[in-house]
């Protein structure tokens, strides 16, 4: 085992190498999206901050949404979800504002907080039933079957809810 965690944290330091070597090479989203992985998958989320923040005004959403995940696995998950909320506000579609809820029924999942996730899969399946079955999964693990099992039955017909429909008893 022990050797099995060296070979891990070296091919981390070699990912991360790489993916900066490609970014001076070719200073691109698409590299600047490797090297936010490579990042992320050491757990340098400190790292994976500055590197973000420094660029933060010409970020895509998705490399925003890293930029909410790293704060948020640093345990500023407010400033996270502040960060989300402004980009749910300033989205230019309902696209956007639907990646944003997935985003944050994330975060909530990572905090264990079942209520959140599913406050968010509950707004999502007006919008895109489909992309809520993503959060079933989450319900599930975190204990809330019965949410998990009322998302993916409202997935398998492909039935849009109706407020009516939404109303569980407490």
């Amino acid at each position: 085992r022990k050797n099995a965690n060296a070979n891990g944290t070296a091919a981390a330091t070699a990912a991360v190498a790489t993916a900066r070597r490609a970014l001076e090479m070719s200073p691109t989203e698409y590299s600047l999206r490797a090297l936010g992985w490579a990042l992320a998958f050491s757990g340098d989320y400190q790292t994976l901050e500055a590197e973000l923040s420094a660029r933060e005004t010409t970020l895509t959403p998705v490399l925003r949404y890293a930029l909410a995940h790293a704060r948020a696995a640093q345990g500023r998950r407010a400033e996270a979800l502040r960060m989300l909320d402004a980009m749910a506000k300033n989205a230019p579609d309902d696209e956007a504002r639907r990646d944003v809820r997935l985003v944050r029924a994330q975060l909530f999942a990572g905090d264990g907080d079942a209520a959140g996730v599913w406050a968010e899969a509950k707004a999502l399946l007006f919008v895109d039933p489909r992309r809520a079955g993503l959060l079933a999964p989450y319900l599930a693990w975190l204990g809330d079957l019965e949410h998990a099992r009322n998302v993916l039955g409202r997935i398998i017909g492909l039935k849009r809810p109706t407020m009516r429909s939404m109303a569980l008893p407490a």
